[in-house]
């Protein structure tokens, strides 16, 4: 027996229990999200001006704010008590922390304009909106599909 598997084991089953609440989901789900973004802008980076990434950022905000609240409810099942509600507020909060991030590596004045944040706001709630409805209607049809005795992929 290895004589640090028992000190590992010890140290790691508390933050694997931090990990499955509820609170550590949600914050996974936003800030996976917004890693997403920070790799996109850098892929686009290499081949794109500064001006061009800001013209495709509702673009890159709007898919990675869906994949939030996807991910969110996909994360916590039923748990939640109000799940668009937190869908729309994850996909709000990726777009917030992803703007904070961007807005100290890219040039700030592009992004500053009341109207562009505006829209950047509105394109990730709605987004992380409609992620978290294709969570629900996922699980409503994986559930059918687990009623009816089918295979589930």
């Amino acid at each position: 027996m290895n004589p640090y598997y028992d000190l590992i084991r010890t140290y790691c089953r508390p933050l694997e229990r931090l990990g499955a609440t509820v609170p550590a989901r949600i914050a996974w789900s936003i800030v996976s999200a917004v890693i997403g973004i920070l790799l996109l802008v850098l892929f686009f980076s290499f081949f794109m001006t500064t001006a061009a990434i800001v013209g495709v950022m509702p673009l890159i905000f709007g898919f990675n704010a869906a994949m939030t609240g996807f991910s969110l409810i996909d994360k916590t099942g039923d748990k939640l008590p109000h799940r668009m509600i937190f869908a729309a507020c994850s996909g709000l909060a990726t777009v917030l922390l992803a703007w904070l991030v961007l807005s100290f590596i890219l040039d700030f004045s592009l992004m500053i304009r009341g109207s562009t944040l505006g829209w950047y706001f509105l394109t990730g709630t709605g987004c992380g909106i409609f992620g978290g409805w294709l969570a629900v209607k996922t699980h409503s049809l994986n559930r059918e599909k687990r009623q009816k005795g089918r295979d589930i992929p």
